[in-house]
């Protein structure tokens, strides 16, 4: 997640109006702990939910993510999980790596 909503709004704007498609790169919360917020699909890396510490808190406040923009996430998630899934490279973490040591982990 990324707290530089304009600039990430400007990068999106301009990939949609040049390839005439909504890139699958970016989520734009307009209130999540009272601001504007990007989450970067491209950045996304899978794990355990046993290496998750603690949840985003902001004043001992749990921040929760609006169930629209949640179901944003998701399907993107999914999407780039597809094209990784047909051999293109869609993030800049090594998603295949992180997939086969989570299926790995798994089966322990």
């Amino acid at each position: 997640m990324s707290s530089k909503y304009d600039k990430y709004l400007k990068l999106y704007n301009d990939i949609k109006s040049k390839k005439g498609i909504e890139p699958n790169n970016f989520v734009f919360a307009r209130n999540l702990a009272g601001k504007k917020a990007v989450f970067l699909i491209q950045n996304m890396f899978p794990t355990l939910e046993k290496y998750i510490e603690q949840e985003y808190k902001k004043a001992g406040i749990s921040i929760k993510v609006p169930k629209a923009v949640k179901e944003e996430i998701n399907k993107k998630t999914r999407d780039i999980f597809a094209l990784t899934n047909r051999g293109v490279i869609a993030t800049f973490t090594n998603l295949p790596e992180f997939i086969n040591n989570i299926k790995n982990e798994y089966k322990k």
